[in-house]
Protein backbone atom coordinates (compact mmCIF):
# COMPACT_ATOMS: atom_id res chain seq x y z
CA UNK A 1 0.00 0.00 0.00
CA UNK A 2 1.07 3.53 -0.58
CA UNK A 3 -0.05 6.77 1.01
CA UNK A 4 0.41 10.33 -0.13
CA UNK A 5 0.07 13.73 1.44
CA UNK A 6 0.80 17.10 -0.13
CA UNK A 7 3.91 19.04 0.86
CA UNK A 8 4.23 22.65 -0.31
CA UNK A 9 8.00 22.98 -0.47
CA UNK A 10 11.27 21.72 1.02
CA UNK A 11 10.93 23.93 4.07
CA UNK A 12 7.51 22.49 4.84
CA UNK A 13 8.85 18.95 4.36
CA UNK A 14 11.71 19.57 6.80
CA UNK A 15 9.30 21.18 9.27
CA UNK A 16 7.03 18.10 9.14
CA UNK A 17 9.97 15.72 9.61
CA UNK A 18 11.22 17.84 12.51
CA UNK A 19 7.80 17.74 14.18
CA UNK A 20 7.63 13.96 13.82
CA UNK A 21 11.11 13.57 15.32
CA UNK A 22 10.21 15.83 18.25
CA UNK A 23 7.09 13.75 18.84
CA UNK A 24 9.24 10.61 19.01
CA UNK A 25 11.57 12.25 21.53
CA UNK A 26 8.62 13.31 23.68
CA UNK A 27 7.13 9.81 23.47
CA UNK A 28 10.39 8.26 24.65
CA UNK A 29 10.90 10.79 27.46
CA UNK A 30 7.29 10.97 28.62
CA UNK A 31 5.70 8.98 31.38
CA UNK A 32 2.13 9.58 30.24
CA UNK A 33 -0.15 6.72 29.32
CA UNK A 34 -3.10 6.48 26.95
CA UNK A 35 -6.54 6.76 28.50
CA UNK A 36 -8.20 4.61 25.81
CA UNK A 37 -8.31 0.97 26.81
CA UNK A 38 -7.44 -0.06 23.25
CA UNK A 39 -4.16 1.84 23.57
CA UNK A 40 -3.38 1.08 27.20
CA UNK A 41 -0.99 -1.74 26.28
CA UNK A 42 0.79 0.28 23.60
CA UNK A 43 4.56 0.02 23.76
CA UNK A 44 6.05 3.51 23.21
CA UNK A 45 9.43 2.17 22.06
CA UNK A 46 7.86 -0.10 19.44
CA UNK A 47 5.62 2.71 18.25
CA UNK A 48 8.58 5.10 18.03
CA UNK A 49 10.55 2.55 16.00
CA UNK A 50 7.71 2.35 13.47
CA UNK A 51 7.47 6.17 13.39
CA UNK A 52 11.23 6.51 12.86
CA UNK A 53 11.13 4.04 9.98
CA UNK A 54 8.39 6.17 8.43
CA UNK A 55 10.44 9.33 8.99
CA UNK A 56 13.48 7.77 7.31
CA UNK A 57 11.36 7.16 4.21
CA UNK A 58 10.31 10.82 4.25
CA UNK A 59 13.87 12.15 4.16
CA UNK A 60 14.39 13.93 0.84
CA UNK A 61 17.66 12.26 -0.18
CA UNK A 62 17.15 12.68 -3.92
CA UNK A 63 16.25 16.35 -3.43
CA UNK A 64 19.36 16.96 -1.33
CA UNK A 65 21.60 15.31 -3.94
CA UNK A 66 20.01 17.49 -6.64
CA UNK A 67 20.45 20.57 -4.46
CA UNK A 68 24.15 19.73 -4.02
CA UNK A 69 24.53 19.47 -7.80
CA UNK A 70 22.75 22.80 -8.34
CA UNK A 71 24.98 24.42 -5.71
CA UNK A 72 28.11 23.12 -7.49
CA UNK A 73 26.88 24.49 -10.82
CA UNK A 74 26.08 27.89 -9.31
CA UNK A 75 29.54 28.13 -7.71
CA UNK A 76 31.23 27.77 -11.12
Amino acid sequence: MKGEFPIGDNDELLFNISCLLKTCVLALEGEATFSLSALSNANPKSNVIVALEFIINLLPREQMVALDEITKILRK
